[in-house]
């Protein structure tokens, strides 16, 4: 019962972050967009957002239980793939930000020209593609732990 409920909770808050996650990039995006007119953050917080709500739909699809109606194993194990690309990709941006901002001592503000809040973007956006990575990746290992003959579909 306890291992059960843990489950039931650790899906709740992978729900709950993702969620918060998606409205902080959207919310993000439009302020950096319309306010500061920081447009490179803008997109990596655009970006942000629409992987961020692939894992909620991942998270939402594993909670209820019907996420195998959506992939077979293999889907969830190319998700994974797609995922952990993400992740590799956005962390390459991170980094190149990171030292863009740091060698040239670029100032935070004014944000339009700050290569450290994109940065911070592009790690988020990374972060989320971790999320895919993990998501699919437990929602594969339940699948084939309850119907061992889906492994095959």
């Amino acid at each position: 019962v306890a291992m059960a409920e843990n489950q039931n909770l650790w899906s709740t808050w992978r729900i709950v972050a993702s969620s918060i996650g998606t409205l902080a990039g959207l919310a993000a995006s439009l302020s950096f967009f319309f306010v500061f007119h920081a447009y490179e953050a803008a997109i990596w917080a655009l970006i942000s957002a629409a992987v961020a709500v692939s894992a909620l739909l991942l998270a939402v699809g594993d909670k209820r239980g019907d996420i195998e109606f959506w992939f077979n194993i293999r889907g969830l194990k190319k998700v994974q793939t797609v995922g952990f690309s993400i992740m590799a990709i956005s962390l390459g941006f991170f980094g190149w930000y990171l030292f863009t901002g740091l060698y040239y001592h670029i100032p935070v503000m004014p944000a339009e020209h700050s290569a450290l809040i994109v940065s911070v973007w592009a790690f988020m956006t990374a972060k989320w593609g971790m999320a895919i990575f993990l998501f699919s990746g437990v929602a594969a290992k339940r699948i084939g732990s309850e119907s061992p003959t889906l492994i095959d579909a």
